[in-house]
């Protein structure tokens, strides 16, 4: 999630010492940084009495970025930072061999184009962040400067032109999402983006989901018709226009590996039960909120779309519990084939005292055709796939087999127990070699009814559900 800063960072503790501190304005704090994308502003050519004006036009960008589609739905994904650094001379240079006092270097006609306005000054932008703001995710730097101009990369720049706020989306489209321009910006751009590409069959091409829908297809670039575009009108061709659906799409990725739907949780660990057992999930949520929930106690659903459930105590069975609650953003403004799912899953044993309760995050990707478009119906835990588990035949008649394959040497143990907790079948404590693995347990003399198989694997507990 934070590869980009992580970089930076290092490059930051070889390459400078710190920095100075700047006073610094908080202009949207909608949670703890860790999970949020913290945007943060720094002013190229402003004088010490301009810093107002800084923030006021910082400000107005932001009325615009935040009702953009998708800032708008995910705002709430966002803190944004102001540093205050003073210039000795307003504005940015004209020419790239004669910068002026200002504090980033910032200039236009960066390599020969007029409109490119850059801050050369890239060790100065560093030391700022890296003693001002290091947890930042994206730097933004607006130029005091009422020329039309602005760059993307590892830093989003934009004047202070009239057009500012479309100039700072647009850039922020490149900096932030890596996106194209749509337009022909010359073969030195050209590369293969989530906007750009040279594969024109419509059945491989990477936004195949969109086609022939919102104006989606799979046009030539005017510079060069090997490449190819998803829309003919976007933001990141024409300033003014919203974004095509394949760049909104391609934000909300970056939003989710950005930041995790679950803000917090309880309990996080818990000695002893209280019945009623409350658990509760606080969500990062999108506006309107498209998050589902699907909440499982050993494998059976106990509710659906809530952030709290209550487990009375008798509905955990006397051995190992899991409780699994699964979050996942359906949103219809992405059609991506895998989403970003996170799992809370909170583990019991009614067998030790006290009976502790402890929990993991999990983070995976979930395939979208466990979806329904209203409720997350079908979502495996991806162990089970990864170990290639199946317990058959289910229903078992005289004998059920379990297979899975192991990839490390493991301690294991086994166990069919019914929704009492008796135990029927056990497989004692071994060391297993990596490889596949085949067990054979005798069910002929078990009655009509439902059982738990449980399998510890290494420090992983799968409960699978056995009907007889």
């Amino acid at each position: 999630m934070r590869l980009k800063f992580i970089i930076l960072s290092l490059f930051i503790i070889t390459n400078l010492s710190i920095g100075q501190t700047f006073p610094t304005d908080t202009l949207v704090f909608n949670g703890a940084g860790e999970n949020r994308i913290n945007l943060v502003f720094l002013g190229d050519g402003y004088l010490e009495e301009d810093q107002g004006k800084y923030i006021t036009d910082v400000e107005n960008i932001l009325v615009q970025l935040f009702d953009e589609t998708p800032f708008k739905e995910y705002s709430k994904h966002f803190n944004v930072i102001a540093i205050k650094v003073p210039s000795n001379e307003r504005g940015a240079a004209r020419d790239p061999s004669q910068l002026i006092d200002n504090y980033f270097g910032s200039t236009y006609n960066f390599s020969g184009i007029d409109r490119l306005l850059v801050p050369t000054k890239n060790d100065k932008v560093s030391s700022v962040l890296a003693s001002n703001f290091p947890q930042f995710d994206q730097a933004f730097v607006l130029v005091n400067d009422d020329k039309y101009g602005g760059s993307g990369g590892w830093l989003a720049t934009s004047s202070t032109n009239a057009a500012a706020g479309e100039i700072a989306i647009h850039e922020i489209g490149h900096s932030l999402a890596n996106l194209s321009d749509e337009y022909w910006a010359g073969s030195q751009y050209a590369r293969e983006t989530a906007n750009m590409t040279k594969q024109s069959n419509k059945e491989l091409v990477r936004w195949k989901n969109w086609v022939d829908e919102l104006d989606i297809g799979i046009y030539p670039h005017s510079g060069d018709a090997t490449w190819f575009k998803p829309h003919q009108n976007c933001k990141m061709q024409f300033l003014g226009a919203p974004f095509c659906a394949v760049c909104k799409e391609t934000f909300i990725t970056v939003f989710h590996n950005f930041t995790s739907h679950i803000d917090e949780y309880t309990p996080e660990t818990q000695s002893g039960l209280n019945d009623p057992n409350g658990f509760e999930v606080m969500p990062l949520t999108p506006d309107p909120n498209t998050l589902k929930t699907w909440w499982l106690l050993n494998n059976d659903t106990l509710s659906k779309n809530s952030n709290t459930v209550s487990v009375s105590t008798n509905r955990f069975i006397n051995g190992p519990n899991e409780l699994k609650l699964t979050i996942v953003d359906t949103t219809l403004l992405s059609r991506q084939d895998q989403l970003v799912a996170q799992s809370i899953t909170w583990t019991l044993d009614r067998t030790t005292n006290p009976i502790d309760i402890s929990s993991r995050i999990r983070t995976f990707a979930l395939d979208r055709k466990d979806l329904d478009p209203d409720i997350v119906t079908g979502i495996e835990d991806p162990f089970i796939q990864e170990i290639e588990f199946s317990a058959f035949p289910n229903p078992t008649v005289d004998e059920l087999t379990v297979k899975f394959n192991n990839t490390t040497k493991v301690n294991f143990n086994m166990k069919l127990v019914d929704l009492n907790g008796k135990v029927y079948n056990t497989v004692e404590d071994k060391e297993l070699l990596p490889g596949n693995q085949e067990f054979h347990i005798n069910t002929k003399p078990l009655n009509k009814g439902v059982f738990l198989l449980q399998l510890n694997l290494g420090n992983r507990l799968v409960i699978h559900k056995v009907l007889k």
